[in-house]
């Protein structure tokens, strides 16, 4: 059955697209609400540098080879910085917050970090949307011994 109002308008159309709106709004309000903070990504940025560490310090031998008689597990060592870390990146990190989604960028590392140890310079992108995190475009500047 078709209805319609003194105006002319189908109630049909009407409740649907007050139901796609309704829809929408919903959708809106939880990304909104579940917008990932500063703090969550430097919590999950702590825990993409404990990895970066590992690789850099530990696996590619980065500490000079003295250091291995003090360092019995280098990994654990660096795992158990995870907060430290988390909280150095949200200095090094700029937010742009678009309400639904965030974006990240850290840049971290390099001669500027620790001076007394070559670390290569890392910039890593972040969408953040809905209480999760998507890196790309990883950038890893290599310091050249001399």
């Amino acid at each position: 059955m078709n209805l319609k109002n003194k105006f002319g308008h189908n109630w049909d159309q009407l409740g649907i697209s007050l139901l796609g709106f309704v829809a929408i709004a919903g959708c809106a309000s939880a990304l909104f609400y579940t917008n990932p903070s500063l703090e969550e990504y430097s919590s999950y940025a702590g825990g993409k540098l404990v990895k970066i560490g590992t690789e850099e310090l530990c696996d590619r031998g980065v500490f000079p080879k003295m250091s291995n008689l003090f360092l019995e597990n280098c990994p654990k060592l660096i795992s158990t910085q995870r907060d430290a870390l988390g909280n150095i990146t949200a200095k090094f990190t700029t937010r742009w917050n678009f309400g639904l989604f965030s974006l990240y960028t850290t840049k971290v590392g390099g001669e500027d970090f620790l001076a007394f140890l070559d670390l290569p310079e890392y910039k890593i992108k972040t969408f953040g949307v809905a209480g999760q995190f998507l890196s790309w475009g990883v950038h890893v500047k290599r310091v050249e011994s001399n």
